[in-house]
């Protein structure tokens, strides 16, 4: 068809407009938890456009239209995905704050599992089957489709092993970072752990490349926290904390008082660096540099052991209610 190139270039120009929106809307968000009315326009004007868009480019294809109606299962699983906006780790993700979302989770798990065992599997698709499972453990923890925390952890080391393109750093490292946190688990692997240093530097490199230049007036919104569990237990997201009406407790900080909050989130002890806290795990290995959401929170620490609570963005692991831990001094 004469028109095939010409539609093919409109549709990859409208996707990356989406994509840049979808990945801005999903990974920074205002200092401060009130509703931005503008954006919230935004966001609904943005979500009917892109049903437009899957209208006209996703449900159809060039060879359908030629009178061939048997798509290829790998076409079709392809649709399935950009349709459902789950070809991106970002689209994966938005999941995390929406409702009933489960049985969508477990669809995409499932196309991703077809993916991953046909030989023509990329890099992305492996990345993005180990976002599906997290997040569809979060969303719907008994789920039966979820894949062993063991195996994420393979493929999770098989992905570290290529050599990732620039267009997926940002996704990669940052589910690296998650993922790497170490663990007392006889099933994760220190070897593994211990490449989280290099993966956190790679992600804050490529934030400030990709997202920088978009952060005014925003930060980066926090996905999951650390709880005290194991496996995919031990990730939590910030829409099991955020209660109706906590918004604001957010805000000022009381979130960190609530008994449910203690029960549930690991607490990390460190020290104070400088402009970080250089974090203990419980790899002897592996010290990890946690950024505070505010700097002021460091003022007047420096070199004193601190605890706080680990929330993981995509500029990096970020340190909340950080308190100072006292030294005893004396004897019996």
């Amino acid at each position: 068809m004469p028109f095939c190139p010409f539609l093919h270039n409109i549709k990859d120009n409208l996707r990356r407009q989406f994509d840049f929106l979808d990945n801005f809307f999903i990974n920074l968000q205002p200092w401060f938890s009130q509703k931005d009315v503008k954006e919230e326009r935004t966001r609904k004007e943005l979500f009917r456009t892109f049903e437009k868009y899957a209208d006209l480019f996703c449900k159809t294809d060039p060879q359908e239209l030629m009178g061939n109606k048997t798509l290829p299962t790998l076409f079709r699983i392809r649709q399935i995905l950009e349709i459902n906006k789950a070809d991106t780790h970002f689209g994966i993700l938005k999941c995390l704050t929406r409702n009933n979302t489960g049985p969508k989770l477990e669809m995409i798990v499932h196309q991703y599992s077809i993916l991953y065992t046909n030989k023509h599997v990329n890099l992305r698709d492996v990345v993005n089957y180990i976002y599906a499972n997290v997040v569809l453990a979060c969303v719907w923890p008994h789920s039966l489709c979820l894949v062993p925390y063991v195996a994420i952890l393979q493929m999770m080391s098989k992905v570290l092993l290529q050599q990732v393109p620039h267009t997926d750093s940002l996704g990669v490292h940052f589910i690296a970072t998650v993922i790497l946190w170490p663990e007392n688990n006889p099933f994760f692997p220190s070897e593994l752990s211990e490449k989280l240093g290099t993966c956190l530097s790679q992600l804050r490199s490529t934030f400030k490349n990709e997202m920088q230049s978009m952060e005014h007036g925003k930060r980066p919104v926090v996905h999951f926290y650390l709880g005290q569990k194991q496996g995919y237990d031990r990730l939590i997201s910030h829409a099991v904390l955020a209660k109706p009406g906590s918004h604001e407790k957010f805000d000022n900080g009381q979130i960190w008082r609530e008994e449910r909050v203690r029960r549930t989130l690991q607490r990390v002890n460190g020290v104070v660096q400088r402009n970080c806290i250089l974090a203990h795990t419980c790899n002897p290995n592996v010290k990890v540099e946690v950024r505070p959401q505010y700097m002021s929170h460091l003022k007047g620490r420096e070199c004193n052991p601190v605890s706080f609570y680990v929330g993981f963005t995509m500029k990096g692991p970020v340190a909340f209610d950080i308190q100072l831990i006292h030294r005893h001094v004396g004897g019996n």
